[in-house]
């Protein structure tokens, strides 16, 4: 059973540039879509 990737995320992630802050807001974005997608 696989993430949902949001396309919008997948561009982001594409779009790495190697930013510490940019992780963590990119981890917290991931878990907020999962939270979201457990709770339907």
């Amino acid at each position: 059973m696989g993430d949902i990737i949001d396309p919008d995320l997948a561009l982001l992630i594409a779009d790495d540039d190697s930013d510490e802050s940019y992780l963590i807001e990119n981890d917290a974005i991931k878990n907020e879509l999962v939270s979201l997608a457990n709770s339907v």
